[in-house]
């Protein structure tokens, strides 16, 4: 599990060195085509579209190994070879194009889950509220009032995001089109 995580972090880190990428598309059927063809993905964009091709590939990748590990520690037996599989397969046949809108797909789904998870929290928080005597727990009724609060700022916070996620997205899209065309 070392070793592809390790190799993993090492073909990131050899891409971070773009969105078109000159109509080309990952080849990930072994590391040494996968890091050609990312090269060759690399090297045919301006290097603005570089870094937020670099950036979405390592989200992709490293989601992936993070979900794999999530896996470790919930006793799923799991081996380096299945690890490398998984990530080679998300990346197969991918233009940067797919990579970017696949990156902003993971943020997207990201920043739902979060935001579920505080809408889920200000629930419990909630019936925590409903269940305690004013008059006995007053301090405790401020302390949940202010991570309710909290919790809400943060529910903001994330429905900007997603917000500001979509509307790249309508740009990545708007750019595909364009150069399609």
């Amino acid at each position: 599990m070392r070793n592809v995580f390790l190799s993993a972090v090492i073909s990131a880190c050899i891409l971070m060195s773009g969105c078109d990428g000159g109509g080309y598309k990952i080849d990930a059927s072994n590391e040494e085509t996968m890091t050609k063809s990312i090269e060759k993905i690399r090297n045919s964009l301006s290097e603005e579209k570089k870094a937020a091709f670099d950036e979405a590939l390592q989200i992709v990748i490293f989601f992936e190994v993070g979900n794999q590990i999530g896996d470790i520690f919930s006793g799923k037996s799991i081996n380096d070879k299945d690890v490398k599989e998984k990530y080679q397969k998300l990346i197969d046949k991918k233009s940067a194009n797919d990579i970017l809108k696949q990156a902003e797909g993971i943020k997207i789904k990201i920043a739902e889950k979060e935001k579920q998870e505080a809408l889920d929290k200000i629930k419990e928080l909630e019936k925590q509220l409903k269940k305690i005597s004013w008059t006995e727990k007053e301090a405790e009724v401020n302390q949940l009032r202010g991570q309710l609060e909290s919790l809400e700022a943060d529910i903001l916070a994330k429905k900007k995001q997603a917000s500001e996620l979509q509307v790249k997205i309508g740009m990545l899209r708007e750019v595909e089109s364009i150069l399609e065309e």
